[in-house]
């Protein structure tokens, strides 16, 4: 009889020890899964951060999450496993009550592009490992992976010559805006060009002067389409990204010369599903943009 009563005793501390960790642990276990920065070129080092915390007094025998992302990412060496398009991790904590434990896998970025980890389903035991609890967690946060610029040093391209507005020797108009001097008045000349300061120190009507100048703008084109006999499929060709890579050198190029600059491809980026067709600007924002639409072009092209 007393060997039926204490394993009646086991049996109920056992099951009272589940219904406590169903009830008042597991549902308060906090995961996060995010990326160290924000923003990096190709060939950068990241790191890939997860913090599991235990909130409550009992401990946390053991508890499993594995970690999904690109294998353009690369974590953890070998024992991460890779297939066409993702790379997986499985990561094993165990965690005290009261505890917080952050890990962080270092990870190379490879190749351009806007990455996400996906949302992760951990599991989790209690202290005898009778009892499992599963709970997926919404992973936030994305990682812009930009391209390196490469910048050609031979390029026939006149622009390389020309840096913002250029003073020509004729011209069909004026620039209102680019005033060289005053002359004497015509009668071609509106009444609001007349320069009434200097009319007064020479004694008879005087007009601004104004030379007739141009604008050096410029257009990125990128062909994402290798050959006329090729399918809409996605390409994974060298040569494309390298194609991507000197178009970002031509838009850091024109950043300190204050070139308007658009860009223009037969793909789409990941938020769209038409040809990219960049507004036509210069300053560092409008570069920026241009670099995440870089990094997010997809290699599957969307005209011939």
């Amino acid at each position: 009889m007393e060997i039926f009563g204490i394993c009646f005793l086991i049996i109920l501390g056992i099951l009272i020890e589940h219904q406590i960790y169903l009830t008042k642990v597991f549902p308060y276990i906090g995961y996060e899964c995010k990326f160290s920065v924000d923003e990096v070129f190709e060939g950068a080092d990241i790191e890939i951060i997860e913090t599991v915390t235990n909130p409550t007094a009992l401990p946390i025998s053991s508890l499993k999450s594995e970690i999904s992302t690109s294998k353009y990412l690369d974590f953890a060496g070998n024992t991460s496993a890779v297939n066409d398009k993702t790379r997986s991790l499985a990561s094993l904590f165990s965690i005290a009550g009261k505890k917080r434990v952050t890990r962080a896998w270092k990870a190379k970025c490879l190749k351009r592009g806007i990455y996400h980890i996906e949302d992760t389903t951990i599991v989790a035991n209690d202290i005898f490992g009778f009892c499992k609890y599963s709970s997926l967690f919404f992973v936030k946060g994305s990682l812009v992976v930009l391209p390196i610029p490469v910048l050609l040093d031979i390029a026939p391209i006149g622009y390389k010559e020309l840096q913002g507005d250029q003073v020509v020797r004729r011209f069909i108009l004026e620039d209102p805006f680019t005033v060289s001097g005053v002359r004497e008045y015509t009668q071609r000349d509106t009444m609001n060009q007349i320069h009434w300061g200097m009319s007064a120190r020479h004694n008879q009507l005087m007009v601004r002067h104004h030379e007739a100048t141009t604008q050096q703008n410029m257009t990125v084109i990128i062909n994402m389409q290798l050959n006329k006999a090729q399918l809409r499929e996605e390409m994974t060709d060298d040569k494309l990204e390298l194609a991507i890579q000197i178009a970002a050198g031509e838009l850091e190029y024109t950043l300190p010369r204050s070139i308007p600059i658009k860009l223009m491809a037969n793909a789409a980026t990941l938020d769209a599903q038409t040809s990219l067709v960049s507004k036509e600007m210069w300053g560092y924002t409008h570069i920026h943009d241009l670099f995440v639409s870089l990094a997010g072009l997809q290699t599957t092209f969307t005209l011939h």
